[in-house]
């Protein structure tokens, strides 16, 4: 994998990664960093401190956990994650079609989050915060049972080369983790390409304390299509989906 800075892959230390210490997700963003390079970070790193677009990184998030709803105007109860939101485009239709629900977008890229963010303002929508993180640094910034959703669509399923799928998100222990932040009966949408890294999502879900679903158990009226579902329809490929709810019975926390 080529290194890039745009993404925190190749931020200096791998300062955004889980197998360091916890604090430090919340550092400011390496100073190696320069407009001509990536003008992202210079978009990224303004418009936290002036407030102009709905970003979050580093520094801002350090007093987010349990703290969610009041970034919000209208203070929501309820609050979705889209983990790997891209450029904004599935998150801000949904969003724009429940506007009395909060959305939380997370990407790894600078361009990413600035984009979601941006798109998020020309649409006029409120309720959408767009955060530079990675998807195995949720429960730092985040609260047990704070989520009433997630939505997980199309990541990365690592094909390959077989020693890869280490790299996959959706793991036991990942979904241990995302089911106590969720609350009684919260949801996970899953979408992804592959049927083999469907097969393994669904058996961590399962055994980690989620039943299986549908539309119904959500917020949602309706299936939306990501850039990537899109892109695989024209394509002639598969797709294979499930939402998981977290079993009251089995629900760590309340």
């Amino acid at each position: 994998m080529t290194t890039s800075p745009r993404t925190l892959r190749a931020a200096p230390r791998n300062i955004f990664t889980m197998n360091q210490n916890a604090i430090r997700i919340f550092r400011e963003l390496p100073s190696g960093h320069s407009a001509e390079v990536n003008p992202y970070y210079e978009i990224l790193k303004k418009s936290c401190k002036n407030k102009t677009l709905p970003l979050l990184y580093g520094p801002f998030l350090k007093e987010k956990k349990g703290n969610w709803r009041e970034e919000f105007e209208n203070s929501p109860i309820d609050l979705i994650l889209e983990i790997g939101c891209h450029k904004g485009s599935t998150l801000c239709q949904i969003a724009e079609d429940n506007k009395e629900l909060g959305f939380i977008g997370i990407d790894i890229t600078y361009k990413r989050v600035c984009e979601t963010a941006s798109l998020a303002v020309s649409k006029e929508l409120q309720n959408i915060r767009s955060v530079l993180a990675n998807g195995n640094e949720l429960s730092y910034i985040f609260q047990e049972a704070e989520l009433s959703g997630i939505i997980i669509f199309f990541p990365d399923p690592w094909l390959k080369k077989k020693r890869q799928k280490k790299n996959r998100l959706i793991k036991r222990e990942f979904c241990d983790i995302i089911r106590n932040l969720l609350k009684k009966e919260g949801f996970v949408w899953f979408k992804t390409d592959s049927e083999e890294y469907f097969t393994e999502a669904r058996d961590a879900f399962l055994n980690s304390g989620f039943k299986q679903g549908d539309l119904n158990n959500t917020f949602f009226k309706k299936n939306y299509e990501s850039t990537f579902e899109s892109r695989f329809r024209k394509q002639g490929l598969g797709k294979y989906e499930s939402i998981f709810i977290v079993s009251p019975s089995i629900s760590l926390v309340e």
